[in-house]
């Protein structure tokens, strides 16, 4: 062809008869040499070795050969070839505008390639199969051969006579599975006061995590919308209010985890203590049975949080907002029993306030009893007067 990169070129001489005296030294070549000369008569061929890419010239000048007649030959018309063993130049293959990440198979590849008539595109390394030639272009639908992975698209070109470009390559990360969701380091609780939580990224992690988004207002975030954080781990404050922390993981393809979402109860109220007993006062009854109740749930209420005047306490039992306590009296008297003010607490830490005093008189002394008359000794008088005293007012006496 006109354009080759077959070297040597070969070359047939042919006289319109046969003719003597035609040798290699006859032939002179441009950008190139001549060798391999053979035949006779009115037919030879020769082999034409260019120098360097570019145009090759092969001529032949008048008289160089003669015919039985000696009669020597016209000038040849010139025969010219061009030599080209250049690839084409700049080859490359970009898959998706150079994105570093994607969650399809679906590709689009952009193609180039100074020079190509063809182009050969596979997922093989080296581009060792996989691939057709076809017609050279600068844009191709493709699909990814490998998924959840780094994927490669391999591509080489060549020239109208053959000449290939080492084969290239650019490569894209796929990923196509969401990462898990986030962990938030504390779980729903009440609180007091403002306090900092963590949010961290779910075991296993994710390679492609990109960040986590997050509200604090109840509403669901997304991989575009909420407060974006790329930090490990994630320090979020939580303020004196009822609040509800929600948060997802977003890897680089934009692909969302599940929401994780905790709640977190703001209460500042103290909690309340009664105390109370099924006794009457004055009582004889020892122990004196008390009850705690509490406005709300506590915990940390032991024994040595009740404060006992003229008495002790024990027998304590109990949990959540009711514990019981046997009180014993030491004496007869007044028998006082407080609770101080945070000696207890509730979920959000909140100390009891002080308990109202309860106060039952103990009495286990027998009251005793005095008759007299204000008649005489020896008396006529009937029916005679009698006066019964007792100790201390007493209640069940009649005449029987």
């Amino acid at each position: 062809p006109a354009v080759t990169n077959v070297s040597p070129i070969p070359v047939t001489i042919t006289f319109s008869e046969s003719v003597t005296g035609f040798d290699l030294s006859d032939i002179t070549v441009g950008n190139g040499t001549a060798g391999s000369l053979s035949g006779s008569g009115s037919t030879y061929t020769a082999s034409i070795t260019p120098a360097a890419d570019g145009g090759v010239t092969v001529d032949i000048a008048a008289n160089r050969a003669q015919d039985a007649a000696t009669n020597g030959n016209t000038a040849a018309t010139q025969l010219s070839r061009t030599y080209d063993t250049t690839p084409p130049s700049s080859p490359s293959v970009v898959i998706n505008g150079s994105a570093a990440y994607t969650s399809a198979t679906a590709a689009t590849l952009t193609l180039s390639a100074v020079g190509a008539s063809e182009m050969y595109v596979s997922n093989t390394a080296g581009c060792a199969s996989g691939g057709i030639w076809e017609a050279y272009g600068t844009s191709k639908s493709w699909t990814l051969g490998q998924t959840n992975a780094t994927a490669t698209v391999y591509a080489k070109y060549r020239d109208a006579v053959g000449n290939e470009t080492a084969c290239v390559s650019d490569s894209i990360i796929h990923d196509s599975t969401a990462p898990l969701a986030p962990v938030i380091s504390d779980a729903a609780k009440s609180f007091n006061v403002s306090f900092a939580t963590t949010i961290q990224q779910g075991v296993p992690i994710d390679a492609n995590f990109k960040e986590f988004r997050y509200t604090t207002s109840g509403v669901d975030p997304t991989c575009s919308t909420g407060t974006a954080s790329a930090t490990l781990p994630t320090s979020v404050t939580i303020p004196a209010a009822t609040t509800t922390l929600k948060a997802i993981s977003c890897d680089q393809v934009g692909l969302g985890s599940s929401v994780t979402s905790v709640t977190y109860t703001y209460d500042n109220a103290s909690p309340t203590v009664a105390i109370t007993t099924t006794s009457s006062s004055p009582t004889k009854v020892s122990p004196i049975p008390v009850t705690f109740t509490f406005s709300k749930a506590v915990t940390g209420f032991d024994v040595s949080d009740i404060s006992v005047g003229n008495g002790t306490a024990g027998s304590f039992a109990g949990s959540g907002t009711t514990y019981t306590a046997s009180i014993t009296p030491t004496a007869a008297g007044a028998v006082t029993v407080n609770v101080a003010a945070n000696r207890a607490q509730d979920s959000a830490n909140n100390g009891n306030t002080a308990a109202t005093q309860l106060s039952v008189t103990f009495d286990n002394v027998l009251p005793t009893v005095t008759i007299t008359s204000t008649s005489p000794a020896v008396t006529n008088v009937s029916p005679i007067p009698v006066t019964i005293t007792f100790s201390e007012s007493v209640t069940g006496f009649d005449l029987s």
